[in-house]
């Protein structure tokens, strides 16, 4: 982290982008536009690859004066990649200081502690969560591909998030993520991956 240059840290830019994080899961080569926005309000970005036997997805912590983001492609979904990015943001954003220096997240069967619901809570928000839930709710029985694509028209957010909330929420099957989902870690550029 010490080793990437970043632009110092803007708290307010970061709280805008955040914001609209939904919108770049719809847009094209949206992942890298969203990882040079974030590098734009001071924080730092990288992947590491899964380090093996450990259940860590992402984490958060101070590199200097300058917040980072990690993200360990422990599960290369896009939908993970989207959730986790929102949940480490929010531990910037709200969590970290002096007495939490750094998080460090297990977010499939992680310790759930407030700090941890709260960036879960937050990131649902942002990945609008609530609202595809409410909207889909009719359909639930017998869910179309169509009726993805225009809840995910509606609430600007990619299919695979929306697939992938309703099979964390047991809507829908887990098998059924294939249908949208891309292997993260090849649509991000390499200049953010750690080898």
């Amino acid at each position: 982290a010490d080793k990437i240059k970043c632009v110092p840290y803007k708290k307010q830019k970061l709280e805008k982008l955040y914001s609209k994080l939904n919108q770049f899961t719809i847009q094209e080569n949206g992942v890298n536009c969203f990882i040079e926005d974030l590098l734009e309000t001071g924080v730092k970005f990288f992947v590491l690859p899964h380090l093996q036997k450990t259940y860590l997805d992402g984490a958060a912590f101070f590199s200097g004066k300058n917040p980072v983001v990690v993200y360990t492609g422990r599960y290369k979904r896009i939908d993970n990649f989207w959730f986790t990015v929102a949940h480490e943001i929010a531990h910037v954003l709200y969590h970290l200081n002096d007495e939490n220096k750094f998080v460090l997240d297990n977010l499939r069967d992680g310790e759930l502690n407030a700090m941890e619901e709260e960036a879960n809570e937050l990131a649902a928000k942002r990945l609008k969560h609530y609202e595809i839930l409410n909207y889909l709710e009719p359909n639930l029985n017998y869910l179309t591909t169509t009726k993805v694509e225009e809840c995910s028209r509606k609430f600007e957010i990619h299919p695979a998030v929306i697939i992938g909330k309703l099979a964390h929420e047991k809507r829908v099957s887990y098998s059924n993520q294939n249908l949208y989902n891309q292997n993260v870690l090849e649509l991000i550029s390499k200049q953010y991956k750690i080898i």
